[in-house]
């Protein structure tokens, strides 16, 4: 509700002039109203006035607090606060009278600063009086009549946009935030027997959103934004981003290609772990946050099932034998792959053993090249004083390989030399190989 701080100049000149001072009743005016306004101005308007300091001036809310302090405390000047005009003629109408322009200048300590009260002042009031003035005496005897017009603001009141907490400081809250993890699988790749690949066009992409709600947010609802990131192998030693990472700051995500050539080197169920570690900014501060990638490895086919399959044996007649098959899987590229699969290796005979010789258990062990784990195919042996035609003992297994290039060494030794009844007996090591993997 407007506060009414000086009454009509009417009222004034019946109740608040007084003719015995000297000062004119214009100057009476100008005073009086200066006073009513000035003590308005510190007793109720105070805090409108920092507000206007902060929000018209521009200055700080510490600045404006100091404006609002020296008002209140009276330490300020006051200027513009009346339109004026007179005449000898007549009255001069007030629309033909220059509004005022009230102004409160204040000194603090960063300086000296004017501040417009027209956003908290209303009711412009329009006064005319006439004064006659004689100069002279007798028939020399002048008189003058001098018309006075005054406009000046008689009410002040709350100013528009007006925020009692303008003053009140907000603490910045940071934006808070929680690791992100993200599983990713490599999108299998199919080669053909000539090294092509045959499902490039797979769309594989998986969005990363960095700023995910569920995991990032800001308490104050500031807009959130990712400033930077950088990206860490599995030693934690900064990387550039990979080429099957593409990073898009502006709206706050990265994508991984799942079917990048470049995740081809991940074997079935192998696991590529990287970190991502970037600043999200609510425009004041920054606060890192992380984003654990995990990558699995898909088993990509090369080549698949050999038919016929790659068998390889070696019959012996001799009493004992010790020795090796060796091969090498067909079509294998040079040096490029890795490969697995299953050999099935067996072990037959017509192992003749007397009662005397039960104790001496032949085995097998069959070993293959580039890693794989010896597999034992276990101890065999014939029946004790067995009678041609001869008792056959046969063990099987299989052993995986990861080598293009596999060896099966074994052996046995007969304590009957010559077999029995003076024939050798006849046994066969075979390795059969129905199907192997480049993985690539």
């Amino acid at each position: 509700m407007p506060i009414e701080f000086f009454t009509e100049t009417e009222e004034f000149r019946t109740s608040g002039y007084n003719s015995a001072l000297t000062s004119s009743f214009q100057g009476q005016l100008a005073s009086s109203y200066t006073d009513a306004l000035a003590t308005t101005l510190q007793q109720y308007a105070a805090d409108w006035i920092g507000f206007l300091a902060n929000s018209v001036n521009g200055l700080s809310v510490s600045d404006a607090l100091e404006v609002k302090a020296a008002v209140e405390a009276g330490t300020f000047s006051l200027s513009g606060l009346f339109g004026a005009a007179q005449s000898s003629t007549g009255p001069v109408d007030g629309a033909d009278v220059a509004d005022p322009s009230p102004t409160l200048s204040v000194t603090i300590g960063s300086g000296t600063y004017q501040i417009s009260l027209l956003p908290i002042l209303s009711d412009l009031d329009t006064e005319t009086w006439t004064r006659t003035d004689t100069t002279g005496g007798g028939k020399k005897a002048v008189t003058t009549t001098t018309h006075h017009t005054r406009e000046f603001y008689t009410d002040a009141d709350v100013p528009a946009g007006y925020d009692a907490d303008w003053s009140v400081v907000d603490v910045n809250e940071a934006p808070v935030v929680a690791p992100i993890n993200v599983e990713a699988t490599e999108h299998l790749s199919t080669y053909d027997a000539g090294i092509a690949l045959q499902n490039g066009s797979d769309d594989g992409s998986l969005l990363v959103d960095l700023l995910d709600p569920s995991k990032v947010n800001d308490p104050d609802g500031d807009l959130l934004s990712v400033a930077s990131i950088q990206f860490y192998d599995a030693s934690n030693t900064a990387i550039a981003t990979p080429s099957y990472i593409s990073v898009d700051l502006l709206n706050g995500t990265f994508t991984i290609d799942q079917n990048s050539r470049d995740l081809d080197h991940l074997k079935k169920d192998e696991q590529l772990v990287l970190t991502a570690k970037y600043m999200v900014s609510d425009g004041t501060v920054q606060v890192e946050n992380t984003v654990n990638v995990v990558i699995t490895g898909t088993g990509d086919k090369f080549y698949l099932d050999l038919d016929p399959n790659l068998s390889q044996s070696i019959t012996t007649f001799a009493a004992s034998w010790d020795g090796s098959i060796s091969f090498t899987f067909a079509d294998a590229p040079a040096g490029a792959y890795d490969f697995s699969g299953t050999a099935n290796v067996s072990v037959t005979g017509d192992i003749d053993l007397d009662a005397a010789d039960n104790a001496n258990d032949e085995t097998v062990t069959v070993t293959l090249e580039g890693g794989g784990t010896p597999l034992v195919l276990g101890a065999f042996e014939g029946a004790p004083n067995q009678e041609p035609p001869g008792n056959t003992s046969t063990r099987a297994g299989s052993v995986a390989f990861a080598s293009a290039d596999a060896t099966v060494t074994g052996g046995y030794d007969s304590n009957v030399a010559g077999g029995v009844n003076g024939v050798d007996g006849l046994t066969t090591v075979g390795v059969t190989v129905s199907d192997y993997y480049y993985w690539v």
